[in-house]
């Protein structure tokens, strides 16, 4: 019993391990974005949630979230599935980061943004097989392709000095 609760410990110890460095390998390609984006990981919205990267651009403003898991990825009409199994509330729980993320800047900045929620998958061995670029107005992405997408995907341009605005109040 004993050793059965030290494998188990060392198999949740592996995956937790395994997950850091992958959201790590994101961290260091969502950093090779272009000059001109700014990136805030962990940024708190006001009901004191965090969106997992915030980034804003000439192309928008993007809110980030991060999906571990390998195999493939489909959307069956209802839900976002990896391997058969469905990622309940994926989908909302990044929409409403993002209308908090807009609500914030509108209150902040009396301006309105469109913030456009992607769900980027970290994990290298996700596959996606015959899935839309958006899901119900979020964009679905691989990790490695994120940076990608929000370059060259313009929803709203934004100039320089919005872009700096923004970025001071998303890193407090």
């Amino acid at each position: 019993m004993l050793l059965d609760l030290g494998i188990e410990i060392i198999i949740k110890a592996a995956k937790q391990f395994r997950l850091m460095s992958q959201v790590m390998g994101f961290d260091v390609d969502i950093k090779k974005i272009s000059s001109g984006f700014r990136v805030v990981r962990g940024a708190i919205l006001k009901n004191n949630s965090k969106v997992d990267y915030a980034v804003a651009g000439s192309s928008g403003v993007w809110s980030v979230t991060i999906q571990d898991g390998q195999g493939p990825v489909i959307f069956n009409g209802d839900d976002l599935l990896q391997n058969g199994i469905a990622l309940k509330g994926l989908l909302a729980k990044s929409l409403e980061k993002s209308y908090t993320l807009a609500s914030m800047l509108k209150e902040k900045l009396n301006r309105d943004f469109i913030v456009s929620p992607v769900i980027t998958f970290s994990n290298p061995n996700a596959i996606f097989e015959a899935i839309p670029k958006m899901v119900r107005g979020v964009y679905i992405t691989s990790g490695k392709d994120a940076v990608a997408l929000i370059e060259n995907t313009d929803v709203q341009l934004i100039d320089n000095n919005t872009i700096e605005e923004i970025y001071k109040i998303l890193k407090l």
